[in-house]
């Protein structure tokens, strides 16, 4: 008997039975629920041709279709995706919507078109959307008192645990899905990966020359935590990349001092034109008193649509995020010092201490190294730290028996988290090094024989996967110059005290970069999607350390005074008649 027919017996049962309620006669003393259930009547769109979105009508959907249809463009590679599976439609979808939005569940409802897969999604608007201003300003009155800090365990570094921003019905997947994912279509993890937990995505943007990606990703021990670090960086990637429309600025504002190219340290012939102009500008703050400035917006935003002719092009090198601002702009100002002091290390060929790894005592980092030995990789690990402004800095170089490499590094006033910093990346990167190299080979050896073509941020990481350039990373490896002696990790401490407590190392830093003669300033790089998960962004920037550049033509710190200078105080740049080591650096 099909369930039809039981229905139809069942009923005229019903008919014939006084003594049991008419189903389709409603109670005059009980509510119908299907004429007082407030979600029956909520409006449907269609989202593409793939979904059909049940939402109330607030819901702006506009931003997820555009970055639905930039997905479909990069993936398919044309416009006309309706070509493959238009009118696609299954014959139950109309039922299944009607039953769907009758659902008493919070939030949009996506269902496919196709498939009847449904789930619920959350839309959201970024800073260049028209309702990005409305939301923000709803979030910030009801997501405070919906989704309060929650604290970190009692004597823990970071403000609050990493799960929290995943709190207060904001998930992981809502942040990576293909019907509403500001950041991704959805998470890729890394089965294969030997040593660490991979997750990683990406997210869509078109620039002048076209569709371009922006990969994010994290490594840890742990999956859910390599997941939930790499969508953090993406939603610092998001807020690096443009200032709101509100902060970029035809003049600096009232009473602000002016942060000018001159204070950069770059002379005017190292920037891409040879007299490049500050049209726009961004406010910002002095962190060391909390004066009000404006910087160029093209050396604090990556990817900002500006009108100028660029002089530059900005990474989101500085850009960190944390549970408090402080939190942020620390980690913010820890990877400026880590990339100026690498980039002094590598340009200035100088030759530096290697780290004994048995004076390691963090478990985790101890475990990645024994890791990376059965793996039969080889992590060497040097201490870069006097290359720069003197707060604990250590640079990674993993060795695989084909003869690629790989670099990492980190800083922090605790050498064990810089040290963790630096072999996680390694960690992770050495077998995407052996995957390039056979995807690649034809293109590395051309950007061997000719530096020019070394043009896009992999290709710096993808020339060291050939062997041919082992020879490069020679001043670091080889013991010509070397320190005989290793010394122990926490020989780099510069602090009885290291690395208990955010305030205290944010001032250790901000002392640090003022005795080497800079000033560090920040922006406030939060958007609707880092307010949504409770977490803090910011951009910073301290003008005259060496910035990380991409594409051989464009490195800016060959141009700096500072290059020549500190190397030369660490025992480098002895080069003749060449002082320096000009050789695209390895930086992933």
């Amino acid at each position: 008997m099909t369930g039809g027919d039981r229905h139809h017996l069942e009923h005229r049962h019903h008919q014939h039975d006084p003594r049991r309620p008419d189903p389709d006669r409603p109670d005059p003393d009980r509510p119908d629920p299907r004429r007082h259930d407030p979600h029956r009547h909520r409006p449907r769109r269609l989202l593409g041709d793939r979904y059909l979105v049940i939402a109330d009508a607030d819901v702006c959907t506009d931003c997820a279709l555009a970055r639905m249809r930039d997905m479909d463009d990069f993936q398919l590679r044309s416009r006309h995706r309706e070509a493959v599976d238009v009118g696609a439609r299954h014959p139950f979808l109309a039922a299944l919507a009607d039953a769907a939005a009758a659902l008493p569940l919070p939030g949009p409802l996506a269902v496919d078109r196709r498939t009847l897969a449904t789930e619920r999604v959350d839309f959201v608007c970024l800073e260049h959307c028209e309702r990005a201003a409305a939301e923000a300003a709803a979030e910030a009155t009801t997501d405070a008192a919906a989704a309060p800090p929650q604290p970190g365990a009692p004597g823990a570094y970071r403000s609050r645990p990493l799960a929290a921003s995943f709190a207060a019905g904001h998930r992981e997947r809502d942040l990576a899905n293909p019907v509403a994912g500001p950041l991704s279509a959805g998470i890729d993890i890394d089965l294969a990966s030997h040593i660490t937990a991979k997750s990683s995505g990406f997210f869509m943007k078109t620039g002048p020359y076209g569709q371009y990606t922006r990969p994010w990703g994290g490594h840890r021990s742990r999956t859910i935590d390599a997941t939930r670090l790499g969508l953090l960086e993406g939603i610092e990637r998001l807020g690096a990349a443009s200032p709101a429309p509100a902060a970029m600025l035809d003049e600096p504002p009232a009473g602000a001092r002016r942060v000018g190219l001159d204070a950069f340290g770059v002379p005017g012939d190292g920037w891409l034109l040879p007299a490049p102009e500050v049209r726009t500008w961004t406010p910002g703050v002095a962190l060391r008193n909390g004066e009000a400035v404006a910087l160029p917006t093209r050396l604090v935003a990556y990817d900002a649509e500006l009108t100028d002719a660029p002089f530059v092009q900005e990474s989101s090198n500085g850009c960190a995020v944390g549970g408090t601002d402080r939190e942020a702009q620390l980690f913010g100002l820890l990877e400026l010092i880590e990339r100026d002091a690498f980039l002094i290390a590598w340009y200035g060929g100088v030759p530096l201490p290697e780290i004994e790894l048995a004076s390691v005592r963090d478990a985790e980092t101890r475990w990645f190294l024994r890791r990376a030995e059965l793996c039969g990789q080889r992590i060497r690990c040097f201490d870069a730290s006097e290359t720069g402004i003197g707060i604990p800095t250590v640079i990674a170089v993993c060795e695989s028996p084909t003869g690629s490499a790989c670099v990492g590094a980190g800083a922090h006033p605790d050498p064990e988290r810089a040290m963790a910093a630096a072999v996680v990346e390694v960690a992770s990167d050495y077998q995407v090094v052996d995957l390039r190299l056979r995807q690649r080979r034809d293109e590395i050896e051309r950007m061997l024989a000719d530096f020019t073509a070394v043009r896009a941020m992999e290709d710096h990481a993808d020339l060291f996967a050939h062997p041919a350039a082992r020879p490069y990373l020679g001043v670091w490896l080889d013991s010509a110059g070397r320190p005989a002696e290793r010394r122990p990790l926490a020989a780099l401490a510069r602090h009885p005290h290291p690395g208990r407590h955010v305030d205290d190392d944010l001032a250790a830093v901000l002392d640090a970069i003022d005795a080497a003669g800079f000033e560090a300033f920040a922006v406030d790089a939060a958007t609707s999607l880092s307010r949504r998960h409770g977490i803090a962004c910011w951009k910073t920037v301290v003008p005259g350390l060496l910035p990380i550049d991409f594409g051989w033509p464009k490195q800016r710190a060959l141009a700096m005074p500072r290059l020549l200078d500190r190397a030369r105080a660490a025992g480098g740049a002895r080069g003749d008649p060449e002082p320096l080591h000009l050789v695209p650096h390895p930086f992933p």
